[in-house]
């Protein structure tokens, strides 16, 4: 019983199996199932290959960014170091005046208002912070903030230079060209204070330009090598030290 029991399942099961392989609705089932899968294997490699390409962009943009960043704060500094040697060149020659000529009858007063003030911003010492020179950030903010203080010094200079041009003029003369001032005894004592402290300002602001220009170009070279060091052939810009030298 039990033989021809299990002889008829599976008789029955065979033949099941057997229509069921050769049924157009199988091989229909069996295709669309490999289809499937092969899409489904394209559409990863589709998907894995864009997004590998969407954070080469990322990249690059990210890249293209910070390099816009860099330039941005070598710029800021090269205008600094620019502003410096001017400065300095004529700090120095007024400072080492002709005999019988006092440093304030050769530094001139500055006409109109100045330059507006130098800034960075944070977001351009990233670049420099990312290739292990983050000491250039202290040393940028500093020399903007000496560079602000020489320029206020030098307006004040101009300031205390004009007043005393105004308070020489009634005792003043033109001859041949040349303006001369006869002081009278009672005013001497003014006038020389107002010499005394122009000449003074003078040598004062001249030390300090000196070292400031001098650690301007220092920052100069190493904000160059730092450039180079991060975007290796991407670092088209340098700046020229010899320009402020």
């Amino acid at each position: 019983m039990g033989a021809i029991f299990g002889s008829g399942v599976v008789e029955r099961w065979g033949s099941a199996f057997e229509s069921v392989l050769i049924s157009a609705n199988f091989v229909t089932l069996l295709s669309a199932l490999g289809g499937a899968a092969a899409g489904g294997l394209i559409s990863y490699f589709i998907a894995k290959q864009a997004s590998r390409e969407t954070a080469a962009r990322e990249k690059e943009t990210l890249l293209a960014n910070e390099h816009a960043q860099a330039l941005s704060c070598m710029v800021t500094t090269m205008q600094a170091a620019n502003r410096l040697f001017t400065l300095d060149k004529d700090l120095k020659r007024a400072s080492t005046p002709l005999n019988g000529i006092q440093p304030w009858q050769i530094l001139q007063a500055s006409a109109g208002p100045g330059s507006p003030p130098l800034r960075y911003s944070p977001r351009e010492f990233t670049p420099f912070i990312k290739a292990k020179s983050a000491d250039v950030v202290h040393r940028s903010l500093l020399l903007a903030e000496r560079l602000d203080s020489l320029e206020a010094a030098f307006a004040e200079y101009s300031r205390r230079r004009v007043e005393l041009e105004q308070f020489l003029l009634p005792l003043s003369s033109f001859t041949s060209g040349a303006m001369s001032s006869a002081i009278p005894p009672n005013l001497q004592t003014p006038a020389k204070y107002r010499m005394d402290t122009l000449n003074r300002l003078i040598l004062q602001m001249a030390e300090f330009c000196a070292r400031d220009l001098a650690d301007a170009q220092s920052l100069m070279k190493d904000l160059n090598t730092a450039f180079t060091r991060y975007f290796g052939d991407k670092a088209n810009f340098r700046l020229e030290i010899d320009a402020v030298e």
